[in-house]
């Protein structure tokens, strides 16, 4: 198990990396938006002390379009 504290920004990029599967626990409310696979975007919002199980994956490599900055606990299952 590791356990990563993460804050997102609005316009940061994080290079392409992967997580395995993990549980993230959202540290202050979050929004962002983020391509919705059909050439539109989406709102992603999580409240304080919610929780999401979030499969192993790879991501990364464009900018981050964050409404609100958002902090949050991810414990990954390696």
């Amino acid at each position: 198990m590791r356990v990563i504290r993460q804050t997102i920004r609005n316009g940061e990029t994080q290079p392409l990396h992967a997580h395995p599967d993990r549980l993230l626990v959202y540290l202050q409310t979050c929004a962002w938006l983020e391509d919705d696979g059909q050439g539109g975007e989406r709102m992603q919002q999580f409240k304080y002390g919610e929780v999401a199980w979030v499969a192993a994956e790879t991501h990364g490599g464009y900018a981050m379009d964050v409404v609100q900055e958002c902090k949050i606990l991810e414990v990954e299952i390696l």
